[in-house]
């Protein structure tokens, strides 16, 4: 939530003031482990709260929920490179 000009809190709110703020999803990834911290996160008008380390899927999963998007996944097969 620490940036140099400005703290997130700050950014967000600036983020919130503006016309498109309803259309904006913000999500605070921080590496505390206060759970006062995701309170005062979310009372900032984030509107999702994710600690380090976090996965690949937490990410996609906070996306799908803020984002309304979905994924497709394809299986893959591994190559067998063995040449004998």
């Amino acid at each position: 939530m620490r940036m140099f000009i400005m703290d997130s809190y700050d950014g967000t709110k600036h983020i919130r003031s503006t016309t498109k703020a309803n259309a904006t999803a913000v999500m605070a990834l921080t590496t505390s482990l206060l759970e006062e911290e995701k309170a005062i996160v979310i009372s900032a008008s984030c509107d999702d709260f994710l600690r380090k380390p976090f996965t690949e899927h937490s990410i996609s999963e906070a996306l799908a929920k803020h984002l309304g998007v979905k994924y497709l996944y394809a299986k893959t097969t591994a190559l067998n490179l063995d040449s004998s």
